[in-house]
């Protein structure tokens, strides 16, 4: 008697579940992530609690398929859920839809590509790009001269989103309130669930492709937060006297970080997190090449804590204490190996021909020069797109030490460490900065080029750097190669073994900067020893009162050991002023200091020659 209740009840459950399960409906995108050469991961939600699988085929038709590992979608989880496939084959379309019991709940054409097998040289290209107005911002453009439409006209692989993908943070209305998204783990998931909006145009585009992500600061916790902070500050004078300003430091709510890695890691089918611990930071492999994602915010310094007021000039100065870090120390929150030290051995260890790395802010050293200038500049007020009036020049010296440049520790590790183990072939993806441009490593430090306005006004920030004198991108990008500020993403090409294609391509299909990189060629431009390349650096500090000084080197020359080098300064006007370099030097690196004390504050130029060699770059004598 009691094993037939048994199979009754057993009996009224299935056909329960048989018939709920054909009013069940997929309620947002599929994204497909953590993809190998024989696996693969998917991220579904349905319109209530459900058994749901994933089915594959190499036809649309589905005559035959693969299935993945059934999961039961929970109101825990908001109805959501990873599903793992496995047993794929390298380098294959599959056609891919979620199932319900035997009934398809997706009628939509979805589809991906498995990658080659590890080692496996290969053409092909990827996109990627940040910053986008999903969520609480309503999308700019959702006709079809979408950035993200325009992506998928193009043969590419996959996609990176390397953060901004949404401000969730835009409700909490900090420091005015103590609302924090990432303090509610339901808002955490609601997150997701806006990211992965079938009303949004990027869902065209998680239809057609892979993606994996890393999060930044508006997505992570607040804007330009840390690991257990966020940074704020009043960048305008409140009144006309005021020559000071509002910093303030707020503590992250408790168990706010935690909720942000543990929303990645159950809402983002990527691939393994190497040290949850210590944040989302991983690592994937694309045939015969590397990609390193790091995670800039579980880890961070306060920004803001490298700037101290000296009390006798009542100025602010830029000065880091020992240890501040955006990638993450042994000192820093967690458990277990840092992601600095998984990082620099991922890349020494790796012996993929090209690695990228996925910096979700700029890594572009030559930024430093920038964030000096605000400092110099600090009482005085500037324009700055989008930005109160009143904006003094300091508030461009905080925002940029929210990047790389303002922890010049980790950058000069990572470079030292890239030249001293001779590594070659690296080149840096980042985003943040709402607009886009391309450095050969000769500003940056290293090769990069920086995407991230895919769907967000744009900041002309690179435009406002060249304003003032400032060529830190030397290959084009958003008002160096085009006047038009629109949508952007990057592509990149990788050609096997011989060389890498960077491009910018806005949401019309225009291609406004590209930029080849050959195999071998490419390595830290920190060019202290670097005698077999010329080059000429943008004089530090920038601007200057009243001494600069200018770093240049002599290649070796095989038919003549010494050169005629010639430095010349002129004015704006073209009139030399100054001849700093007149004599014949050998191959290696130099400097050389000019003390402007005589000549009045402007615009002037340093212009660097010998043999078929001639650079000019820009100036600021500032009194």
């Amino acid at each position: 008697m009691a094993k037939n209740l048994f199979l009754l009840l057993v009996f009224f459950i299935l056909s329960n579940l048989s018939v709920s399960a054909q009013n069940i409906e997929i309620t947002n995108s599929i994204v497909v992530g953590g993809v190998t050469s024989n696996s693969a991961r998917f991220w579904v939600r349905t319109s209530s609690q459900a058994l749901v699988n994933i089915q594959l085929s190499t036809d649309l038709a589905f005559t035959n398929t693969i299935l993945g590992s059934e999961i039961l979608t929970t109101t825990e989880s908001g109805n959501s859920g990873i599903i793992q496939v496995a047993g794929l084959e390298p380098n294959t379309k599959y056609y891919y839809r979620a199932i319900s019991g035997s009934n398809i709940i997706d009628n939509i054409e979805r589809s991906f590509n498995t990658f080659p097998e590890d080692g496996t040289s290969s053409t092909f290209s990827f996109a990627f790009g940040s910053c986008q107005q999903s969520g609480n911002f309503l999308p700019s453009n959702t006709n079809e001269q979408s950035v993200f439409n325009e992506i998928i006209k193009y043969d590419v692989k996959f996609f990176l989103q390397l953060g901004d993908w949404g401000y969730p943070d835009t409700t909490d209305f900090t420091p005015l309130t103590n609302n924090y998204f990432a303090a509610d783990y339901g808002l955490v998931q609601e997150s997701y669930w806006s990211k992965f909006n079938k009303e949004y145009p990027i869902d065209k585009l998680l239809s057609k492709m892979p993606v994996d992500y890393i999060y930044d600061d508006h997505d992570y916790m607040n804007n330009n937060s840390s690991a257990l902070t966020s940074s704020f500050y009043i960048p305008y004078k409140p009144n006309i006297l005021s020559t000071d300003f509002v910093k303030m430091e707020i503590n992250n709510p408790a168990g706010a970080r935690e909720n942000s890695i543990r929303g990645y890691k159950e809402n983002m089918p990527g691939y393994r997190l190497e040290n949850e611990s210590r944040g989302i930071f991983h690592k994937f492999s694309y045939g015969n090449v590397d990609f390193f994602a790091l995670d800039l915010r579980a880890q961070k310094s306060s920004a803001l804590n490298a700037f101290v007021k000296n009390e006798s000039t009542n100025l602010w100065e830029f000065n880091p204490p020992a240890g501040h870090t955006i990638i993450g120390r042994d000192e820093t929150v967690g458990e277990g190996e840092s992601q600095l030290n998984w990082f620099l051995n991922s890349l020494k260890n790796s012996t993929a021909e090209w690695k990228f790395i996925m910096s979700s802010v700029p890594f572009n050293i030559g930024q430093r020069a920038a964030l000096d200038m605000g400092l110099f500049l600090q009482n005085v007020v500037i324009s700055i797109e989008g930005a109160p009036e009143g904006t003094t020049a300091i508030a461009a010296s905080f925002e940029l030490a929210d990047g790389w440049s303002g922890f010049p520790e980790d950058s000069k590790t990572i470079l030292d460490f890239i030249k001293d183990n001779n590594l070659k072939n690296i080149i840096v993806l980042s985003g943040d900065q709402h607009n886009s441009a391309i450095d050969d490593g000769a500003n940056a430090g290293l090769p990069e080029i920086m995407a991230g306005n895919l769907d967000i006004t744009n900041s002309k920030t690179v435009t406002l750097f060249e304003s003032f004198g400032l060529s830190i991108w030397n290959k084009g990008g958003h008002g160096l190669t085009t006047n038009e500020f629109n949508d952007a993403f990057g592509k990149v090409t990788v050609f096997g073994s011989d060389s890498v294609k960077l491009s910018l391509i806005d949401e019309f299909g225009t291609l406004f900067a590209e930029h080849t990189l050959k195999s071998e060629k490419v390595t830290s431009v920190a060019r202290n020893n670097l005698n077999n390349d010329f080059y000429l650096e943008q004089n530090y500090p920038n601007p200057f009162n009243p001494s600069t000084t200018i770093r240049y080197s002599i290649p070796k020359d095989i038919s003549n050991e010494f050169q005629e080098v010639k430095l010349i300064i002129s004015d704006i006007l073209g009139r030399e002023v100054a001849i700093l370099v007149n004599q014949k030097q050998r191959a290696g690196s130099y400097q050389v200091e000019w003390n402007a004390s005589t000549m009045p504050s402007g615009v002037y130029f340093y212009r660097l020659s010998f043999a078929d060699f001639l650079e000019t770059k820009k100036m600021i004598l500032l009194r």
